[in-house]
């Protein structure tokens, strides 16, 4: 695979560590843990939505893993590697690595990963079943979002700047349908409500 997408798909998966590690920071925070952190002049303050907020599914990266996790790793490894060989020839992968003998990352082709996937998917037989798709959603959060700040009383609206609105999300393709996805959004505010830094999310079901 080509040292550009090698280097895309090394960052997609250096962000989704940053997402797991952001989370994780914010969780010991999140309200109902008995933190009493209050928004005072000069301070900052966790906050959180509620409860899930629909976001627009714009897109995915077109670089994906394949991982193989099926009792007959090496059959469908096989079957997945001679697929990935005819659709390379016809213009549907750009290129294709296997990493080891149940991980392949794939470049996908003019018609996207998503589309890859389903050709995939439908390809690999019953073999789809123990194979899961990963790669990066490209999603676009609504302008304002009402959360609830750690230590506050009810819930605040917050306006969500032009530059955080476009997200990325580590993603499984086939768990999410439609054209929205429904995430968590994790951040700090500082005293008068506005959005400090950048936000965590966190898909409301495994993504």
């Amino acid at each position: 695979m080509e040292r550009k997408k090698m280097i895309e798909l090394i960052g997609m998966i250096f962000v989704a560590a940053i997402f797991l590690s952001s989370y994780a920071a914010f969780g010991s925070n999140a309200p109902g843990s008995g933190a009493t952190t209050t928004v005072n002049q000069g301070q900052l303050a966790y906050a959180q939505t509620p409860s899930p907020v629909p976001a627009q599914l714009t897109g995915y990266n077109s670089t994906l893993q394949a991982s193989v996790l099926c009792s007959n790793a090496t059959r469908v490894s096989d079957t997945l590697t001679g697929l990935l060989a005819n659709m390379t020839r016809n213009g549907n992968v750009t290129d294709f690595q296997p990493e080891n003998g149940t991980i392949t990352l794939i470049e996908a082709g003019s018609e996207g990963s998503y589309a890859l996937y389903r050709a995939l998917s439908s390809g690999l037989g019953p073999g789809a079943n123990c194979t899961r798709f990963t790669t990066t959603a490209d999603i676009l959060l609504p302008a304002t979002l009402k959360v609830v700040v750690t230590g506050g009383q009810g819930g605040v609206s917050v306006e969500v700047p032009s530059s955080l609105r476009h997200e990325f999300m580590p993603a499984t393709l086939g768990s999410m349908t439609g054209n929205t996805v429904s995430v968590y959004a994790y951040m700090l505010l500082t005293s008068n409500y506005t959005i400090y830094g950048s936000l965590t999310l966190k898909p409301s079901t495994g993504a």
